[in-house]
């Protein structure tokens, strides 16, 4: 193992929590989700990838690092599984974290697309997205413009 890996674990563990059920609480940053956040190599990643990175083995493009005890704090590796964006949405129905009900399908099947909707108001699609991850209503969203559009 490399000096650099040696070194990430090492501070990885120095920043850990063991919990009865098992999971390692990481005690360090953590974004406004939940998840830990650290530095590897100079980039910023999710505790829980590096922790399965260290741990397990390479990470693969296109798949995410998915929890079997749902806790988005812990970084135990064997509470980690490698899986594609499916694989983690089955295991979220699975464990009821998700509404599939024909209520909740129905909510979203007549709704205009949020890209068109940005595209009718003249904000970027990033820009609506963020609003709205952010609190705003999508009235509120699409009132306050695009503050970043080019002026003439």
């Amino acid at each position: 193992m490399s000096e650099l890996k040696l070194k990430a674990k090492e501070k990885l563990l120095a920043k850990i929590r063991k919990e009865e059920n098992g999971c390692w609480n990481y005690t360090g940053y953590h974004n406004k989700w939940g998840y830990g956040r650290l530095r590897y190599a100079g980039k910023k990643m999710l505790a829980h990838r590096l922790s399965y990175f260290l741990f397990r083995g390479e990470l693969v493009d296109g798949k995410f690092v998915c929890h079997t005890c749902d806790n988005p704090k812990c970084v135990n590796p064997n509470h980690l599984f490698l899986g594609t964006a499916k694989d983690n949405h089955d295991d979220a129905v699975k464990k009821g974290r998700i509404d599939t009900s024909k209520r909740a399908k129905n909510r979203w099947k007549h709704h205009t697309p949020m890209r068109e909707i940005a595209e009718q108001c003249g904000i970027s699609l990033y820009t609506l997205r963020i609003r709205i991850r952010r609190g705003a209503t999508l009235e509120q969203a699409i009132a306050r413009g695009n503050r970043h559009a080019k002026r003439s």
